[in-house]
């Protein structure tokens, strides 16, 4: 939406000081309404590569001309022309690594459009649509290896396109539990046995390709700790592995604190995952505490008011638990700004959590009351409300908050 509003004041400046015809501006206005409008930004690419261009830059014009339309054919899923484009592109420009970059992102797209079809399960067609996009573009990673010695992002490429592969076995596991719970209904606990295992063997073939997604960005991290989104995505799936990442995420740990200069949001989210996710038998509360600190103070002076760093600071302080501590967290809770709408959640449920601690029930109702209706999926939320209403001795209510907690986790609700 931010780049709509930003080429529709290109388009009125452009109007005002009479040059909204130049190639330049095409592209300008072209390049910011890929995402939101890719039609107009495909007539506009178009309108520079047929245009006479008499200036020194004709030739890189029409060249990001030609990837603005690749990318926009692209958002209108229109995969071969915008593929042909991009090939065009790449042989014009073989010393260049960012056609190679744009084919990678276009087999991902390719692989994502094929599974996201509802007919994909019996579509032979849409299989093989899927299959031929990841060799094509385990091919692009392989080019971006051995031709440009972009290691890390040959790396990269590759863990991206395994999660689109685990994406198609998680969408048939789907599938099959489904097919298994109307079976079951049914009584047929024969073929229902059967169905079992076929969810058994997609399961295992998901950990496999996650452990093959987990090595690669494991390369990753290795080789460039300053590659954010790797960085981010290994983090996640640590966390998901539960007790078997315990050691992976505290190796991950050391290896950042010893870096010289690791990206602000991983060294956050890894603080955050360690005050979280690792047990005091493996790493006590005080050790998770000093760790995650050091994790922080990799933070350049200048992203110390960013919302994640705040929410992890305060995280930080909260399992801690000194006296004053949740104080502390409430004025750099005060201070968080912007962020999306789940940033925006958890400060006000960590506001909450910080008021209950001070004995502030009321004010800590309040909040909850206004979050009930937007995080009403969340069972921290509900447990921290059932404390708070029970406080104030409204029974009833909190009884009802516990029960929607328990239904959403039957397992011990676990909060700060």
């Amino acid at each position: 939406m931010r780049n709509t509003w930003i080429a529709i004041l290109l388009l009125a400046l452009s109007a005002v000081v009479g040059c909204g015809d130049s190639p330049e501006h095409k592209l300008l206005l072209a390049n910011q309404l890929i995402k939101n409008q890719p039609d107009k930004a495909l007539e506009m690419a178009e309108a520079v590569l047929q245009a006479d261009i008499k200036s020194d830059k004709a030739a890189v014009m029409k060249e990001q001309a030609m990837f603005i339309k690749a990318q926009a054919l692209m958002a209108l899923n229109q995969l071969e022309a915008s593929r042909k484009v991009l090939e065009e592109l790449k042989n014009q420009k073989p010393d260049d690594p960012e056609p190679i970059r744009s084919l990678a992102i276009w087999a991902m797209r390719s692989m994502s459009f094929a599974v996201g079809k509802s007919e994909f399960d019996t579509s032979i067609e849409l299989q093989k649509q899927f299959d031929d996009a990841m060799v094509f573009g385990e091919a692009q990673a392989d080019l971006l290896n051995n031709r440009h010695k972009l290691f890390a992002e040959s790396e990269f490429t590759r863990a991206r396109i395994i999660m689109q592969d685990v994406a198609r076995y998680r969408r048939m596991q789907a599938d099959e539990k489904k097919k298994a719970e109307r079976l079951r209904i049914l009584g047929d606990a024969n073929i229902t046995a059967e169905v079992d295992q076929v969810i058994a063997r997609l399961q295992q073939r998901i950990d496999q390709r996650n452990g093959e997604v987990e090595k690669h960005l494991l390369a990753v991290v290795n080789t460039d700790p300053s590659h954010a989104e790797a960085g981010l995505l290994y983090l996640e799936l640590l966390a998901n592995k539960n007790r078997d990442g315990h050691r992976e995420l505290l190796a991950m740990a050391d290896k950042f604190t010893a870096a010289e200069k690791i990206p602000a949001a991983v060294s956050h989210q890894l603080a955050r995952t360690i005050l979280g996710s690792i047990p005091d038998a493996i790493l006590s509360r005080p050790e998770r505490v000093k760790l995650a600190q050091k994790l922080l103070l990799k933070t350049p002076e200048d992203q110390r008011k960013t919302p994640s760093y705040l929410l992890a600071s305060v995280h930080s302080l909260l399992t801690r638990s000194q006296e004053g501590d949740t104080i502390k967290a409430q004025d750099l809770l005060e201070q968080v700004q912007g962020g999306d709408k789940f940033v925006q959640m958890e400060t006000k449920y960590l506001m909450a959590w910080c008021l209950y601690q001070q004995q502030k029930y009321d004010r800590a109702r309040l909040i909850l009351d206004n979050l009930e209706t937007e995080a009403s999926g969340s069972p921290q939320v509900l447990t921290l409300h059932a404390q708070v209403l029970m406080e104030l001795n409204d029974l009833l209510r909190a009884e009802e908050q516990a029960r929607r907690a328990l239904d959403l986790d039957p397992s011990n609700v676990r909060w700060i």
